[in-house]
């Protein structure tokens, strides 16, 4: 009889220590992310043009996969130069970018190198001057 009570006592230790070890591991934290979501917001572009004239360029990255771009000068009061919508993936250390130009009726796409730091998006390639460091707004 103390044999069997010896093993039950055994068994329900066991059991207790692998719901406890489930209990610890089993959980994930709520604030996990997808890996490509640090993208999504509106970024901006400022690159000097001369004298104390300046281009900027703004994209607004979407969660569902689509984007806005829109670029002007600093003697433009308003980004309207150039306003245009498309979609955007990411592969690795790769975004793909679709723009669709109604005026000639075709769609362009293009595949920059980018990274993230902080509130810093790098494109590699954008423009000839790259890489361009794009700021969170």
């Amino acid at each position: 009889m103390k044999h069997k009570l010896l093993h039950l006592q055994s068994l329900v230790a066991v059991a207790l220590c692998v719901i406890m070890a489930m209990a610890f591991t089993g959980c994930s934290d709520d604030d996990d992310e997808p890996a490509d979501s640090g993208i999504v917001g509106t970024w901006r572009l400022s690159l000097k043009e001369s004298g104390d004239e300046f281009w900027y360029c703004q994209y607004h990255f979407k969660s569902d996969g689509t984007f806005e771009v829109k670029d002007w000068s600093s003697e433009s009061k308003e980004p309207s130069s150039y306003e245009a919508k498309g979609s955007y993936s990411i592969s690795g250390s790769f975004i793909t970018i679709k723009i669709y130009d109604e005026e000639d009726d075709e769609e362009y796409e293009e595949t920059y190198r980018f990274s993230l730091e902080g509130k810093k998006l790098i494109i590699y390639d954008y423009e000839d001057d790259g890489p361009n460091e794009f700021y969170r707004v």
